[in-house]
């Protein structure tokens, strides 16, 4: 126990002016920035909000939350830390020296997998204040649009994003451990990114084997949250490109031939239901664990 509260102190003293901890942060920021001059930034100086825009905005921040910055910002933050984290180790050729030390490789390990963890929830806790003080502000600069906070369903979002990132988030720390190169976590997040928003996009027959890639969970439980909070519509944002076209078949050719029918097609062929919030907390735990301690024990094995 005293080893591991050594090694965890050496691995946070690295933290001080390093590039993941400024990672951290910085993304964050620009994600709020962005939201802002882009959704809330049209409010100020208007004296009137019809009442159609104000209800879109009722549940803009909730629904940006798990749509922009857990669709695409978070999955580079959890790509790109722990390929930083294991940089430093990379770069100066310190695995001979470590694996001299009197602490396995494979505690060295775990401890940058819990500091990976602590500093992936520290950017959703940032996420969360930054999401707040906007708020206020809007509070105090757009009155007329009656701004309300929704801060539980925005943690919940938050909180069920970084449960179902536990699996990819381990593959990041296992790939980053044996592959000196930040471009390949990102690579694989690139297309992560497109994956996820591919499969999300569309009604698949058996649910649980899209939502149970390791990539996808994380997009999948943001959704089910933002179903039950009334804040689902639109919530992928590149899910458009991937949607069949309503009323419309599509030939082996690639014609498109127009069709009609006096029942809606959700009605004639309902959706199966998504999969249990409790197998994906499951599925997110083990499977993250899992990886984790393959990871470990990976590490553990011999360095050329």
């Amino acid at each position: 126990m005293h080893d591991t509260l050594r090694t965890l102190k050496a691995e946070w003293a690295k933290l001080r002016g390093s590039s993941h901890l400024r990672t951290v942060w910085i993304l964050p920021l620009l994600f709020i920035l962005m939201e802002f001059f882009i959704f809330q930034y049209r409010l100020l100086g208007n004296g009137t909000v019809p009442e159609e825009l104000a209800q879109t905005f009722k549940n803009i921040q909730v629904q940006l939350s798990g749509a922009l910055w857990g669709g695409y910002f978070y999955p580079v933050i959890i790509a790109i830390v722990p390929a930083l984290i294991f940089r430093v180790e990379h770069r100066n050729k310190m695995w001979n020296h470590l694996g001299a030390m009197p602490v396995s490789q494979a505690r060295i390990y775990l401890v940058k997998a819990l500091t990976v963890m602590v500093l992936s929830v520290a950017s959703l806790v940032l996420v969360w204040l930054l999401l707040w003080f906007e708020q206020r502000f809007m509070m105090f600069a757009a009155p007329q649009i009656g701004y309300e906070f929704y801060g539980l369903a925005i943690a919940h979002v938050l909180g069920w994003l970084w449960l179902g990132s536990l699996p990819v988030m381990s593959i990041y720390l296992w790939i980053s451990n044996r592959i000196n190169s930040i471009a390949v976590p990102v690579v694989f997040s690139i297309a992560g990114i497109l994956l996820t928003t591919m499969l999300t996009s569309q009604t698949v027959d058996e649910p649980w084997k899209r939502d149970f890639i390791p990539w996808a969970t994380p997009t999948v439980c943001v959704l089910q949250i933002l179903h039950d909070a009334d804040a689902g519509k639109k919530a992928n944002f590149m899910g458009d490109l991937f949607t069949e076209e309503e009323n419309i078949i599509r030939l082996p050719s690639g014609k498109k031939v127009t069709t009609w029918q006096n029942i809606p097609d959700d009605e004639l062929f309902p959706p199966p239901p998504p999969t249990p919030k409790i197998a994906l907390a499951s599925y997110s735990i083990i499977v993250g664990l899992l990886f984790m301690f393959l990871g470990a024990w990976d590490a553990t094995r011999y360095r050329w």
